[in-house]
């Protein structure tokens, strides 16, 4: 366990001006294995919300993981100082396996619970992937009344130049619901393919 403050953090490292760090902080870690094979907890409790990791991961003869994500309540516009953004609250389940990058197979979900911005509660947002040989896409979707969007990138793995190429297709944004802009503004825009090597 270990407890400290954002003074004793900027001591040993560069925060930028745009981050504000929690005070306290709480580390509580339990990992058991070795190297190539443990599993774990992670538990992050802060001033601005909590975050736990847990599960497992092995590359002893063939990678294998298991993982889940969990942020409760996090105060991104504290972190961020960024009165625009609000809280979020959501769980992220990781798992996988294959004999190297090139044969992964894997695929996430989450559950966006509360996630805010500007005061207004998003809702509709779903984040999942999947992947089976080393290729596949993931995908984000928000279905808000004043929000709805999505983002779609494919994926090719690899040890030495992972492949991306992402979409983006902006159905409407309402700035002026959102509280973003005091005048009315929406938008609408579609961003074709855009590779990544």
């Amino acid at each position: 366990t270990i407890r400290t403050d954002k003074s004793d953090i900027s001591k040993w490292v560069s925060v930028p001006n745009t981050i504000h760090l929690p005070d306290p902080i709480l580390l509580k870690t339990k990992i058991q294995g070795g190297l190539h094979s443990f599993t774990g907890d992670v538990d992050l409790t802060t001033s601005m919300g909590k975050v736990l990791l847990k599960g497992n991961f092995s590359n002893k003869n063939a990678i294998a993981f298991d993982l889940q994500l969990m942020i409760d309540s996090l105060k991104l516009d504290q972190l961020l100082q960024n009165d625009n953004l609000g809280s979020i609250t959501t769980k992220i389940e990781a798992s996988g396996n294959g004999s190297d990058l090139q044969n992964l197979n894997a695929e996430f979900t989450s559950d966006f619970t509360d996630v805010n911005l500007s005061n207004r509660k998003i809702e509709g947002l779903k984040l999942a992937g999947n992947i089976k040989n080393g290729s596949g896409s993931a995908e984000l979707n928000i279905q808000d009344p004043n929000i709805e969007l999505s983002l779609l990138a494919d994926v090719v793995l690899d040890s030495i130049a992972t492949k991306i190429n992402s979409s983006l297709n902006v159905v409407g944004i309402d700035f002026y619901k959102l509280g973003i802009s005091s005048a009315v503004s929406y938008t609408h825009l579609t961003l074709p393919t855009t590779p990544y090597v």
